[in-house]
């Protein structure tokens, strides 16, 4: 699903405070899995995720979801998109929120529940559903 800078912006409540209105088609939250399609959301945790931003960058990600303003982020690139929120965990739920709403009508989900076998049985269901449908 591709979503352009300001897309992102407006499904999250955040503004685009730099750089172009980027295209992406996934996320990424780990600047080693980042590459030119990515967005990367700058997760605060063990580890700041703002500190690996520009390492993003450098592997190509095009546009950075952040709780910092885009002077504070050190090392992006000139051009580099910056969507700037008060909170990037609750914006990437929004942002699945906002995916999964684009989806409405055109996607089935199944929730599997329970303390054994939900690995298992995942893959059982997406071996049958892949017969007949794209999972």
């Amino acid at each position: 699903m591709r979503w352009t800078a300001t897309e992102i912006a407006t499904a999250v409540g955040g503004t685009v405070a730099a750089g172009t209105d980027a295209v992406v088609d996934r996320a990424t939250q780990d600047s080693r899995d980042a590459d030119a399609r990515s967005l990367f959301v700058a997760l605060v945790a063990e580890r700041d995720g703002h500190d690996f931003a520009a390492a993003a960058v450098t592997a190509g990600a095009p546009v950075i979801l952040s709780s910092r303003p885009p002077e504070e982020l050190v090392g992006l690139a000139d051009g580099t998109a910056v969507v700037v929120v008060a909170d990037t965990a609750a914006a990437l739920s929004a942002l699945g929120a906002a995916a999964r709403d684009r989806l409405e009508g055109r996607a089935e989900v199944f929730g599997i529940t329970g303390s054994v076998g939900k690995t298992t049985t995942k893959d059982l269901l997406a071996a049958v559903l892949a017969t007949d449908r794209r999972t």
